[in-house]
């Protein structure tokens, strides 16, 4: 997945400093693939969730992270950043961001600053786009994300 957003993100040709050979051809994300990526974000999320559960049951008194959870903790903020990334320059529609945000507050301050940058989308789109019911529509998704996430 990593390696496929960030060749969308390389190449997508937007923005004002976009080179001119992704200016020239760029890459268009279908909203089926966008809704692959979302899905497999989506498992990366609950996967790391579970490993965070494990963790904390088996902890005893050792306060200090592993190397391995520290390995874990490192690729799923890759994860998390590429994905918002695609989201920041367009390649994945604003829609996506329903589903980082879901989660904002649950995996702590690295988490929370990348997802963040989120926050300027949304504003961005609902001010400058004059999308708001779209800006409505992601937070009001992520909000019924957010229940389901604190009840487990």
């Amino acid at each position: 997945m990593l390696a496929f957003i960030s060749l969308h993100n390389l190449f997508s040709g937007r923005g004002e400093k976009a080179h001119p050979a992704s200016k020239a051809i760029p890459l268009e994300m279908p909203s089926e693939k966008q809704h692959r990526i979302a899905g497999v974000f989506q498992a990366a999320v609950e996967r790391y969730a579970s490993d965070l559960e494990e963790n904390a049951r088996e902890e005893d008194e050792d306060d200090d992270m592993t190397r391995a959870e520290k390995q874990r903790a490192v690729e799923f903020f890759t994860v998390v950043s590429s994905f918002v990334s695609a989201v920041r320059i367009g390649v994945l529609d604003v829609e996506q961001a329903k589903e980082p945000l879901a989660h904002y507050g649950r995996f702590g301050p690295v988490y929370d600053a990348i997802v963040k940058k989120l926050v300027d989308v949304l504003r961005d789109e609902g001010i400058y786009n004059k999308e708001g019911t779209t800006v409505a529509h992601v937070v009001r998704e992520a909000l019924e994300n957010v229940s389901v996430y604190t009840e487990t």
